[in-house]
């Protein structure tokens, strides 16, 4: 939508907001809604579901109302947690429109009044001040200024300055000024209702790689099973079996050979490692994030609030000449106005305070001040003592303007040299000089930053020796991002988001995924961009975890396979997360990783037992019916051994297992064909068991019970092999 010139000084009127409403529709984010009893409905067409539905329904044909029990209880589990999932996804929505403001002060018919920013139209006129929220985007009609924290859609860490003719976003916040903007955007075309429709996409493409591994495993043993089963039930008709026995053997075989349980078992196995979790006051509200934490490779991780504080610190002080740091915050303070203060002066102020700085400014009374402007990027104020009267003119301001204002000596030599080394690193400063006998002296100079938190540069650490890449984004500046980087230890390839821009514009889908994968920091980038980053990430085979706090954050978290709020997040941030951190700072996600990698070897471990368990049963009951034409187990027997075999080795999900050193994930053939090893292996053995008892003329239902035992005996053996990897089957449980 472009700038509009429609409208007039006394602003729209009734007629032209009609036009424009109907034109433009209403300021919000438009959803479309289902009936909860859809969605719901929607749960039992999904693969995992249908795949349990056919075991379901078989076993209702049977007759094997045990099974048909059990089976409808692991379903429902099944598609309740996924009805619980949607649900939370649904609430990052909603958290997102919330951030909008309700209200708006608005020009029309040349007279002010409050309406609901929801009418607002394009070419609306609105007044805003400090404290209120932006309400859609819009441009800056007054000559005055307007200093914006705008952290929630780019995540910069200082407020910014906007003048004339200068956009700003919706969502953002008033710090300081006061003055009329013309709206330009409304609804889902600002910035933020992109954010939202960012959201959506993630949701739409959101498919886990555990969702993969089960539907795989799934329709590997489904295939397997239903073709050997038609082939047996061939040949028991040909062999002039009754058609009724016949049906029925093949139904229980079928129905055994679905796992049934295999969702419900890797879930709860999650459910505990998640619970192991709440214990280090990290809450997991996507149980399948547990999977995907195990195999990330690489941790895209915010700046603002997530390696930094959020809070605009005095990072260091340098005085000139014959003045102390007690001056240097006095004659500052001079220049700080009362009432509302920025993020800067507050820090200037919370730091003189801390150091008892704050007392002499009142021996001073102010007699004239000049605000701080964006055109003269400087505070200009006069006082005298109150006991003799004696004055005194100080300027506060950019250290590029003051180093141009003062006397030309060794002072300013200095000053000009810590200009300079402080643009390099990126920091914000502000310069103090005192007029003394008609010229302005430098008297010293104030650096502020977001300080790193404690334990970001120990956590970045432990995450790399984790073999896990950290990517920082930030919407600060080159420079900045430059410093947070070197001093946590990140990396040294630093990317701009408009180079990014470039190379998605004149290059090929090559060099933008060779230049994303390569960089360890990106700056000055908006929620977009980070949504883009890990999109490509994940499409060059990485499996990407992000972290975040703010609004700017929540595309990007939905759209991570694993999405981590900090501490202090915003709602839309949390509701956009899979994990969401109680306490402060990042140390445990290095545990989380841990336990993580340990819950999917539990989880590889029981979902290699079940295929090679299926693949012994079935050929292994086809064989022998072949070669004997006689069952080795009866129908009932059949789903006895499924139940021993599952119900009990559930108890895996709290097995002791080796910590990992490096990612690890599904590998779907090297899974698929260990335990095929493991099936055929059992095949052989129970085959020349079942060989033995027959030519020994062993009774039928002696044969059948001593293989019944040794199914299930050798089923729980097989757990040892799978949950050891290359080690020995007989090595003790392995400890913490």
């Amino acid at each position: 939508m472009n700038y509009m010139e429609t409208s007039k000084p006394k602003g729209l009127s009734l007629s032209e907001i009609s036009r424009l409403q109907e034109k433009y529709g209403k300021n919000e984010i438009e959803e479309e809604i289902q009936s909860t009893i859809v969605r719901f409905l929607k749960k039992f067409i999904a693969p995992i579901p249908l795949m349990i539905e056919i075991a379901l329904v078989l076993s209702l044909i049977a007759g094997r109302w045990e099974d048909f029990s059990i089976i409808l209880v692991l379903l429902s589990v099944n598609i309740f947690i996924e009805f619980f999932q949607e649900q939370k996804a649904n609430k990052a929505l909603q958290a997102l429109k919330k951030t909008l403001t309700p209200t708006a002060i608005v020009l029309r018919d040349n007279k002010f009044s409050k309406i609901d920013a929801r009418d607002l139209v394009p070419s609306d006129i609105v007044q805003l001040s400090i404290g209120d929220v932006v309400p859609a985007d819009a441009v800056i009609l007054g000559d005055g200024y307007l200093h914006i924290d705008q952290s929630i859609i780019t995540g910069e860490s200082f407020s910014v300055e906007r003048k004339k003719n200068e956009t700003i976003y919706a969502g953002s916040v008033i710090q300081r000024g006061k003055s009329l903007v013309r709206v330009v955007t409304i609804g889902a075309d600002t910035m933020m209702g992109q954010n939202v429709d960012l959201v959506k996409k993630a949701q739409r493409e959101e498919k886990s790689h555990f969702q993969k591994a089960v539907l795989t495993i799934g329709k590997f043993l489904i295939i397997l099973s239903v073709s050997l089963t038609l082939f047996l039930f061939g040949f028991l008709i040909a062999r002039g079996d009754p058609l009724i026995e016949s049906v029925r053997f093949a139904l229980v075989l079928t129905i055994a050979s679905i796992p049934v349980a295999l969702p419900a078992v890797l879930t709860v196995t999650m459910s505990i490692g998640a619970s192991v979790l709440a214990k280090k006051n990290t809450i997991v509200s996507n149980f399948k994030a547990i999977e995907e934490l195990a195999g990330i490779d690489e941790l895209c991780v915010d700046k603002t609030g997530t390696l930094t504080q959020n809070k605009v610190t005095v990072f260091s002080s340098d005085v000139y000449g014959k003045f102390n740091e007690k001056d240097l915050f006095t004659y500052a303070l001079l220049a700080i106005t009362e009432g509302e203060k920025s993020p800067i002066e507050s820090a200037i102020y919370r730091y003189a305070s801390e150091h008892d700085f704050h007392k002499k400014v009142k021996q001073y009374d102010i007699d004239t001040i000049i605000p701080f402007d964006p055109t003269r990027k400087m505070t200009e104020v006069s006082a005298h003592l109150k006991n003799n009267g004696s004055p005194i003119d100080i300027v506060m301001g950019a250290p590029q303007i003051i180093q141009g204002l003062v006397v030309d000596n060794d002072n300013s030599k200095q000053l000009f040299c810590d200009v300079q080394e402080m643009a390099k690193k990126g920091l914000r400063s502000l310069a103090v000089a005192k007029k003394v006998e008609g010229v302005l002296i430098p008297v010293g100079m104030i650096s502020l930053l977001d300080p790193p938190r404690k334990d970001s540069a120990s956590m970045v650490a432990a995450i790399k020796k984790r073999n896990v890449r950290i990517k920082m984004l930030t919407g600060d500046h080159m420079a900045i991002g430059k410093y947070i980087a070197r001093t946590l230890g990140i990396g040294s390839n630093h990317i701009k988001a408009s180079v990014l821009h470039n190379l998605q514009k004149t290059k090929t889908i090559h060099d933008d995924a060779s230049a994303i994968t390569n960089a360890d920091v990106f700056t000055e980038v908006v929620p977009s961009d980070k949504y883009h980053i890990v999109d490509i990430l994940q499409k060059e085979n990485h499996i990407v975890a992000m972290t975040g706090d703010g609004v700017n954050d929540a595309p990007a978290l939905k759209k991570a396979d694993v999405g981590i709020a900090v501490s202090g997040a915003s709602p839309a941030a949390r509701s956009a997360s899979d994990i969401i951190l109680l306490s402060d700072g990042l140390s445990v996600i290095k545990d989380a990783i841990d336990h993580a990698r340990m819950t999917f070897l539990r989880m590889h471990s029981y979902a290699t037992f079940r295929i090679s368990e299926t693949i012994r049963v079935v050929i292994f009951i086809t064989l022998a019916i072949l070669v004997f034409n006689y069952s080795p187990l009866s129908a009932v027997m059949i789903v006895l051994l499924s139940l021993l075999n599952d119900i009990p080795v559930m108890a895996i999900a709290y097995d002791n297992v080796p910590t990992q050193k490096r990612p690890v994930r599904w590998n779907m053939h090297s899974t698929l064909f260990i335990a095929s090893i493991l099936g055929v292996a059992g095949v052989i053995s129970s085959f020349m068991l079942f060989y033995w008892l027959h030519i020994s003329g062993y009774p039928v239902a002696i044969i059948q019970t001593i293989i019944f035992i040794k199914l299930d005996v050798a089923g729980h053996s097989t757990l040892y092999l799978t949950r050891t990897g290359r080690d020995h089957f007989w090595k003790r449980h392995f400890r913490h």
